[in-house]
């Protein structure tokens, strides 16, 4: 009996050694859960500190919420690390407030033109012919009335240029050729209709016209025509800014390009003509080696155009308006073809 009370007592001694091993062991996972749940609050607490991180959704009790809600607070704050190293400006970005601002219009180095503006200058009255004055022709029409003058000129066998003035409520200037044999009516030089203020222009009168003829057919028309010599122009000399219609002289040895820049509101024009004085009869050549040769160009608004000149003569230039700009350059036949 005695050896079977002694092993039941070893029994129950072997169990509440046992009972007490797996409580202290409990205590200890206990414990160890306690502290490391307080270690996981630390840190989400020192990570939001560090990083002002907002958790998404509240945290739950127990040792698995809280380390999940610790992963997600350091996949976010890895994750905005992560993104701040990507957005770091790379070594040759130019810093926002040195990149130059777009350039204003025309400060690009291309070619643009102004039209002319401001006060204009008083045209002053009509001129009148001075009793000893030469090649000047001018008058007062008071009533309908058609006139004939003989055409005198300053430079005998070249080409003059008119230089027109008038006001009037219609009126008509044209150049006329009138011999026994010939009758034949030019381009008018001038036409005047409702105009309020005074019209002034120019044109070239060739050798084979003879007269002047004005017309009115309303009366109350004063005029004036006045004629130059061509050695008595201006001269395009390498290059030449302006505005309106003037003619200038062109004397080149050998044949150049004139490159014409203007800008207008409708149409304009430039025209070559021939040293030779002929007109539209001239028949001097170009040469085998450049062709046929234009003597006119034109265009429309703002344009660049360029305008063969073979020997020496006069440009004629037609703007629309007296501010409208201009720009005339000479240079080498064929020097800027490949030119942009």
């Amino acid at each position: 009996m005695v050896g079977v009370d002694t092993f039941l007592l070893g029994c129950a001694v072997v169990g509440v050694i046992a009972h007490g091993t797996r409580v202290a062991k409990s205590e200890r996972r206990a414990a160890q859960s306690a502290a490391e749940a307080a270690a996981a609050l630390a840190e989400i607490k020192a990570i939001r500190a560090a990083a002002v991180v907002s958790l998404t959704k509240a945290p739950l009790p127990g040792r698995q919420q809280q380390l999940a809600v610790l992963h997600s607070e350091l996949v976010q704050v890895l994750g905005r690390r992560a993104a701040s190293e990507l957005r770091a400006a790379p070594v040759d970005a130019v810093p926002q407030d040195v990149v130059p601002a777009p350039a204003p219009s025309g400060g690009d180095g291309l070619a643009r033109l102004t039209p002319a503006g401001g006060p204009r200058d008083s045209a002053g009255p009509v001129p009148q012919r001075q009793a000893d004055e030469r090649f000047h022709y001018s008058g007062v029409l008071t009533a309908a009335s058609e006139e004939e003058y003989p055409i005198e000129w300053p430079e005998p066998g070249a080409v003059a240029i008119a230089e027109v003035a008038a006001e009037a409520k219609q009126l008509t200037i044209v150049p006329m050729t009138r011999t026994r044999t010939r009758v034949h009516t030019h381009s008018k030089l001038a036409y005047v209709f409702d105009y309020e203020g005074q019209v002034r222009t120019r044109g070239v009168l060739t050798p084979d016209m003879t007269h002047l003829k004005v017309q009115s057919e309303k009366g109350g028309a004063t005029w004036s025509v006045r004629l130059l010599a061509p050695s008595e122009l201006d001269e395009l000399v390498d290059e030449r800014r302006g505005t309106g219609s003037p003619i200038l002289a062109v004397r080149p040895q050998t044949p150049v390009e004139v490159v014409v820049h203007a800008k207008s509101s409708s149409s304009w024009s430039i025209e070559f003509v021939c040293g030779c004085w002929a007109g539209d009869e001239c028949a001097c050549t170009t040469g085998r080696e450049l062709g046929y040769v234009a003597r006119t160009v034109s265009a429309s608004y703002e344009a660049i155009e360029v305008l063969t000149v073979l020997r020496p003569g006069l440009l004629v230039v037609k703007m629309h308006e007296d501010t409208d700009p201009w720009h005339l350059r000479i240079r080498d036949v064929n020097s800027e073809l490949y030119e942009d």
